[in-house]
């Protein structure tokens, strides 16, 4: 909140008010909700995927109460009538009437619980969405752009219900659900039923570490898992918003690579970093299924304003997601994948020299001669790309970097290191 003193902000003082272009979004959102809302649309919820730590597990994360309301058994018709009335305030965050959780629940794990509200018509409400793995895959397959033309809820309450607990959360200024919830789930893949007032319902896919998890893989999408040529702007506006996801193209050698390293490690859950948009999630489900790459977390972000400027910074944001992710497993060492078209070897280097031990080994996948002329007008990585792979530029690194063009050549190297057998 800003100050209520005399004195004013200045161009030298900071303020807490948000960007116009962010005020904006928000009124527009708030305006197209309600407006769908009284042509008869209903509240549906896209479920991402989350994670979580089981009892046990070593952690510095815990649930905050004042994001949650822990929830008793109660009959149908109380639910509906105290339970899931709509908040008054669109941040769950601010909302001061959200109760602490029972003491045995604070003491348990927690888990990440991540999805959308969004207004659709009510035929579309009634289909019944799942991030679970076996199941996500089984959704039908769209042409990219019907993922990006969405209208989202701000301040929708939410049920969810894991493991027999029962909580309320809400939705907040653009529709998403981010919340840490107390969890006494144990080590394995999870289902957090979700529901809305107007009988908008997903199973969201919950992949809870256990004590005994160790490594771990956190890779990127475009161009390292998927062929992409994101930063190609025509031809990303092709593959995000015309081609048919089926029509794809996987990085070869990728998916062949993480099952092997699965198979490798006990209990090895697989994190997907990404600048991409939270709507490219269901795709993404569906594509890595078809493809075989393991089930796993995405990390995504989200187009549009923040609260000091126009866009968001996708290198910022995987520099964030991997100090949240070092910060909520600390006993667990990371295989960092990537690619040289972007700024994957400069962000995972400063990564290792800040938190070496949180690492265990850095693989990029190097891009063909054409998709790097196109990604930055080089037929190689850029300079500062080129001096994080060589580790020439700043503190001298313990930590194993590997380089190919594909999956196979990666695993190659890796054995080499006695990271595969």
């Amino acid at each position: 909140m800003t100050s209520s003193g005399a004195v004013s902000p200045t161009k030298n003082q900071p303020t807490s008010k948000p960007y116009w272009a962010r005020r904006v979004e928000v009124r527009v959102v708030r305006w197209l909700s309600s407006f769908f809302q009284r042509l008869g649309w209903r509240e549906r919820i896209e479920p991402y995927v989350g994670y979580g730590a089981a009892p046990g597990m070593a952690s510095h994360t815990s649930p905050d109460p004042d994001t949650y309301r822990v929830l008793e058994p109660v009959s149908a018709s109380d639910a509906e009538s105290e339970d899931v009335q709509r908040s008054t305030s669109t941040d769950a965050t601010t909302n001061s009437s959200l109760s602490a959780p029972t003491q045995a629940a604070a003491k348990a794990g927690w888990v990440r619980v991540l999805a959308r509200v969004v207004v659709s018509p009510k035929r579309r409400v009634l289909l019944r969405r799942t991030s679970v793995p076996g199941r996500a895959e089984a959704l039908r397959a769209v042409r990219g752009w019907r993922n990006f033309f969405t209208v989202q809820s701000p301040g929708v309450p939410v049920r969810l219900m894991l493991a027999g607990q029962r909580f309320l959360v809400h939705s907040d200024l653009n529709g998403y659900i981010d919340v840490v919830i107390p969890s006494v789930a144990e080590a394995g893949w999870h289902e957090v039923e979700m529901s809305t007032l107007h009988g908008g319902q997903a199973t969201l896919g919950v992949r809870v570490l256990g004590p005994d998890t160790r490594a771990g893989l956190i890779s990127d999408i475009d161009d390292t898992a998927i062929v992409t040529s994101l930063p190609r702007p025509l031809l990303a506006i092709w593959n995000s918003f015309i081609l048919h996801e089926d029509a794809r193209t996987a990085v070869p050698g990728m998916a062949r690579l993480y099952r092997q390293l699965g198979a490798q490690h006990n209990d090895f859950p697989v994190f997907y970093l990404s600048t991409g948009a939270w709507n490219v999630v269901p795709t993404m489900l569906r594509f890595f299924a078809h493809h075989g790459f393991p089930h796993g977390p995405m990390l995504m972000t989200d187009f549009g304003p923040t609260n000091t400027g126009f866009f968001r910074s996708g290198r910022e944001h995987k520099e964030r997601s991997l100090r949240r992710l070092a910060n909520d497993f600390p006993d667990v060492q990371w295989i960092l994948v990537g690619d040289d078209g972007q700024h994957d070897p400069v962000i995972y280097r400063d990564f290792v020299v800040d938190m070496p031990d949180h690492v265990r080994m850095v693989a990029i996948r190097q891009l063909t001669f054409s998709e790097a002329v196109l990604a930055h007008g080089m037929p190689t990585a850029t300079q500062a790309n080129r001096q994080a792979e060589e580790n020439t530029d700043g503190p001298t690194v313990e930590t194993a970097f590997v380089m190919g063009p594909d999956g196979d050549d990666l695993a190659r190297q890796m054995r080499e290191h006695g990271l595969l057998s």
